[in-house]
């Protein structure tokens, strides 16, 4: 649901920068959060890891060169149907205002961990807000997919350890819509 939120966004701000829809028209929803978590999921590094470079005498090292880069692009499954365990806190990484045209996104955040347990992946799904209500509508749960980031190096479990996360919202080499970016200190 992150494509289509950002889809979305260049949508309505393209169409009030022609004159279509007028700057003052009513937005729903007004805007959008983007939230990050760390999670610990056993099933999906198993899923889309690389495997053995010989499996029944089929030889598999094609498949593991792609297998091993799902830390360079994104995933967009339904989370839910796989056994995970939130490892951080959520944290909003980016802010899309549906209303004013505006982003807020590229900026470093800090996860706090909330489980000693090995982080596998960073999480990502939308929040929409509507004006005057008081109600937030979330991708973060059933049914829908999520965006999912593997780390390339799975974080041991370590409550000390400062894991930071950005998601960079726009024009990006590649003509990619976005790109996530995790560092981790020991």
């Amino acid at each position: 649901h992150l494509q289509e939120a950002l889809l979305y966004f260049y949508l309505l701000r393209s169409l009030k920068q022609k004159g279509v829809i007028e700057s003052s028209a009513v937005c729903i929803p007004s805007s959008a959060s983007i939230m990050m978590c760390g999670i610990e999921c056993e099933d999906l590094i198993s899923a889309y890891k690389g495997c053995q470079e010989q499996i029944c005498g089929f030889d598999h090292r094609v498949v593991n060169a792609y297998g091993d880069r799902y830390h360079t692009y994104d995933l967009s499954i339904p989370i839910w149907q796989y056994d995970h365990t939130r490892v951080t806190t959520p944290v909003r990484v980016a802010l899309l205002d549906y209303v004013n045209g505006r982003m807020d996104s590229g900026s470093m955040q800090d996860f706090v961990f909330t489980a000693n347990k090995t982080c596998h992946c960073m999480l990502c799904w939308v929040e929409y807000h509507a004006e005057g209500v008081d109600a937030i509508f979330s991708t973060g749960r059933l049914p829908y997919n999520q965006t999912i980031r593997l780390l390339k190096d799975p974080l041991p479990p370590s409550m000390t350890r400062k894991l930071q996360a950005k998601l960079v919202v726009g024009d990006i080499a590649d003509n990619r819509s976005h790109d996530m970016f995790v560092q981790s200190n020991p």
